[in-house]
């Protein structure tokens, strides 16, 4: 994971080459060291797991803000949701 200050993204993860589930894990880790707002850019060449985020985002209240493929590699943007508040 990288600070990426260049890009759309406030944060970068490069999942190239990985198989399920290991860009999924790359975003759930990312995203939790995020504040809410802030932009996730994924790479990744698995199309199962492209196919599989935009699910995974309206799970976790996250949201799919962007998808391109390009060569054969797909560049997600995920924008974090409100962190919810813990329970009393």
């Amino acid at each position: 994971m990288e600070r990426n200050e260049q890009q759309q993204a406030t944060w970068l993860v490069d999942c190239r080459q990985m198989p399920a589930p290991y860009p999924l894990l790359g975003a759930r880790a990312a995203i939790a060291l995020m504040k809410d707002g802030e932009i996730l850019g994924l790479l990744l060449t698995d199309a199962d797991s492209a196919a599989d985020l935009p699910a995974w985002c309206r799970m976790t209240g996250n949201r799919m803000v962007g998808a391109d493929v390009r060569h054969g590699v797909h560049r997600l943007l995920i924008q974090k949701g409100p962190t919810p508040c813990p329970s009393h």
